[in-house]
């Protein structure tokens, strides 16, 4: 299955459920603080094109995507992965290729930044659209859930308006990177496919993602403690404008 040998961060569980190849076992156990989602083609690794990485001689890390994850995991956040791999449902790679290629992304990642990791991977199969596959939110639904994570408290980095309109869909804040599809070639077309209101930055890559999660996130606590000192009650503190 998905699950078989992968070699997931400590306290993993393999096999929680159909499309969720990994979870910490401190997923269920208490809400995380913030938790940062992860697209994987073009985001992490290089967009080699369709049908995505089908051989693992194709992938290959973007710059800055191992060292960027493990600032994450430095900051305490929970960090997780959340891919289409339509490739599996079109019968061009198996389960277990996909595998393989999973656990080669953590091992690459881990040897750029020892501290590198994922707490779980969320992978859709399907061929033709469903209820978890992006641009629907489902996937994205199930790691808030997992983690006990409000929709203020995660984000979605990704470099496709599929990725941007899962997040507005989920409710989250949108990282667009300009690796893979990228916003400066499809930016453009934002305004149209998302929904008024959706927050999404556009930035460099992941690495400038992960700088502007960690200091908005910053941002956030030194507003709700400033607040607190100041006796207010119920005033939600919220990232700076124009965080990206």
């Amino acid at each position: 299955g998905l699950g078989s040998g992968l070699g997931f961060g400590p306290g993993l569980m393999l096999g929680l459920r159909p499309g969720v190849i990994a979870a910490s076992a401190s997923a269920s156990a208490s809400p995380h603080e913030r938790l940062v989602l992860l697209d994987r083609d073009g985001t992490l690794n290089v967009d080699v094109g369709a049908p995505g990485v089908t051989d693992l001689a194709q992938l290959e890390l973007i710059p800055g995507a191992a060292v960027a994850v493990g600032e994450l995991k430095r900051a305490g956040c929970a960090v997780a992965l959340v891919t289409n791999q339509s490739c599996v449902g079109k019968g061009l790679l198996s389960e277990e290729g996909l595998a393989a290629v999973h656990e080669k992304l953590i091992n690459l990642m881990r040897d750029g930044d020892a501290d590198a990791e994922l707490d779980a991977v969320y992978v859709c199969l399907d061929a033709g659209p469903s209820a978890r596959k992006k641009p629907a939110p489902g996937m994205l639904l199930e790691a808030l859930r997992d983690f006990g994570a409000g929709a203020g408290a995660a984000c979605y980095v990704g470099d496709t308006l599929t990725d941007m309109c899962a997040a507005a869909a989920a409710g989250v804040t949108g990282y667009m990177v300009d690796t893979g599809y990228g916003w400066r070639s499809h930016g453009a077309e934002l305004g149209a496919r998302l929904p008024p209101g959706a927050d999404v930055r556009c930035v460099e890559d992941v690495a400038d993602a992960v700088r502007c999660i960690l200091r908005d996130g910053g941002a956030v606590k030194a507003q709700a403690a400033a607040a607190a000192a100041a006796g207010e009650v119920g005033v939600e503190a919220r990232p700076p404008a124009g965080g990206a």
